[in-house]
C-alpha cells in the first residue's frame, strides 16, 4: 500500500527522513509576535505558484496543505489595505515547511526546510533562561533568520524595543547554548514599505542597512552575517511590489554551500537523538490546550 503524506507541517520524524534523502538546509525564522514570519512563508509559496523564483522552479513539497493554510487569509477579499495573516499558534511546537526546487540553470535539486516557532515561544525564551535553554532545536539549523519589524522601526516609540528584543533574544539563546558562535545569522527587516514608504531605491535601502548594521556590530561577527530588507505583503496604498525582496532572500538561502552556509554534519546522528533535539521543543504552559 502506498502511504500518502497528509501535507501538514512536519515534525521530527519526517524531518529526519527528508535529511536522509540528501543535502537539506534548515532555515529557522526567528522573531517576536507580528514580525512577519507567517507572511514570509506564505509569500514564498505564493511566488512558486506563479512560476520560477530567482532561477529556481518548484519540484515538490511534503507540506502543501500546511503552505495553503498559511496562505488562506493572506489578503481579504474586501477593500482592506493590509494583509490578514493568521499567526503561528502558541500551542504548537516546532513546525517545518518543506520545499524541493530545481535550479533552472543546471537542473540540480535543492531541498530546504523552513523552521517556524511562534512569536510567543521566542518572547518567552527572551525573558526566561530555562525557556531559552529548551530551544535546542536551533542548534542544528543551517541559518538563523532574525526578522525585525520595519513598521515598528519607523516609530520612535517602538524602535529601541525592536532592537533590544532582537539582540536580547540572540544573546539569551547563545548564553544557554541553544545557538553557538558559529550559527550563521541573517537579519531581515520585514515590512520595509512601512519604513521607507514608496522609496525602495538602492540608496534608501542602503541607509536602512547601515542603520541596522550599526546596532548589530557584535552579531555581525557571526558566519555569513548579512542584512536584507523585504516587504512580503506591502500595504495596498504603496507602490512597493508584492513580495519585494523575497526572491533575493530565498535565493540566498538556496545558494551553493561553498558560497553560503555550511553543511549539516550534526544531522548525521541517530534517529533517537535527532528526534529528541527536534521534537522536544518547549511549549509554554500558558499556551497549552486545556483538557
Amino acid at each position: 500500500m502506498i502511504k500518502l503524506h497528509p501535507g501538514l507541517a512536519l515534525k521530527a520524524d519526517d524531518v529526519y527522513q527528508i535529511c536522509r534523502g540528501g543535502d537539506t538546509k534548515i532555515v529557522a525564522l526567528m522573531g517576536t509576535i507580528g514580525c512577519g514570519k507567517t507572511t514570509l512563508i506564505a509569500g514564498i509559496f505564493q511566488a512558486f505558484l506563479e512560476g520560477s523564483v530567482a532561477g529556481y522552479s518548484f519540484r515538490r513539497s511534503d507540506t502543501l496543505v500546511a503552505f495553503e493554510e498559511k496562505c488562506f487569509n493572506s489578503r481579504t477579499s474586501s477593500e482592506s489595505s493590509v494583509a490578514s495573516m493568521p499567526r503561528t499558534s502558541g500551542q504548537v511546537g516546532a513546525e517545518f515547511y518543506h520545499l524541493e526546487v530545481v535550479r533552472d540553470a543546471d537542473r540540480s535539486i535543492h531541498r530546504i526546510l523552513l523552521l517556524d516557532l511562534s512569536g510567543e515561544v521566542y518572547e518567552g525564551a527572551m525573558h526566561v533562561e530555562d525557556d531559552a535553554a529548551k530551544l535546542t532545536v536551533l542548534r542544528d539549523v543551517s541559518l538563523l533568520v532574525q526578522l525585525i519589524d520595519g513598521k515598528k522601526l519607523s516609530s520612535g516609540a517602538t524602535r529601541e524595543k525592536v532592537y533590544s528584543d532582537a539582540k536580547g533574544l540572540l544573546r539569551r539563546l547563545f548564553e544557554v547554548n541553544s545557538i553557538t558562535a558559529q550559527t550563521p545569522l541573517q537579519v531581515v527587516v520585514s515590512k520595509v514599505d512601512q519604513l521607507v514608504g514608496d522609496d525602495t531605491s538602492q540608496r534608501a535601502l542602503e541607509a536602512v542597512r547601515a542603520t541596522v548594521a550599526s546596532r548589530f556590530a557584535k552579531e555581525s561577527q557571526r558566519p555569513h552575517f548579512e542584512i536584507r530588507e523585504i516587504a512580503a505583503s506591502p500595504a495596498q496604498e504603496t507602490t512597493v511590489p508584492m513580495r519585494f525582496g523575497v526572491n533575493g532572500l530565498l535565493s540566498s538561502w538556496l545558494a551553493d554551500e561553498e558560497s553560503a552556509m555550511p553543511a549539516l554534519p550534526k544531522l548525521k546522528v541517530s534517529g533517537d537523538r535527532l528526534q529528541h533535539r527536534l521534537g522536544e521543543v518547549w511549549m509554554p504552559e500558558r499556551f497549552e490546550a486545556s483538557e
